[in-house]
């Protein structure tokens, strides 16, 4: 069994794409690539975003690069292109 999926509490705003968007440090990411959960519920705490996802190596060094103010280097990647890597229903978010 691999690792478990890396949990997200809530996606990002681009403006610039105008797409939600989840940012990963690289230091997170394998040659493998990873698996990540995004815990972000509506009002009702159904997720929106309910599958598991995979954001392998080579889609992270394609895109955008924002560096934190501690030289933490991350990428932004918006949600709708990341690959479902596990379908579920809707769920209660984990804890």
């Amino acid at each position: 069994m691999g690792m478990p999926p890396f949990k997200i509490q809530k996606p990002i705003w681009n403006g610039k794409l105008h797409k939600r968007c989840v940012g990963i440090a690289e230091h997170r990411v394998g040659n493998a690539g990873i698996d990540i959960e995004i815990g972000y519920t509506d009002k009702h705490g159904n997720r929106l975003y309910p599958n598991i996802y995979h954001i392998s190596r080579e889609q992270l060094c394609k895109a955008h690069t924002q560096t934190l103010s501690m030289g933490v280097r991350v990428r932004i990647l918006p949600i709708d292109d990341l690959l479902v890597k596990e379908e579920r229903a809707d769920v209660k978010p984990s804890t």
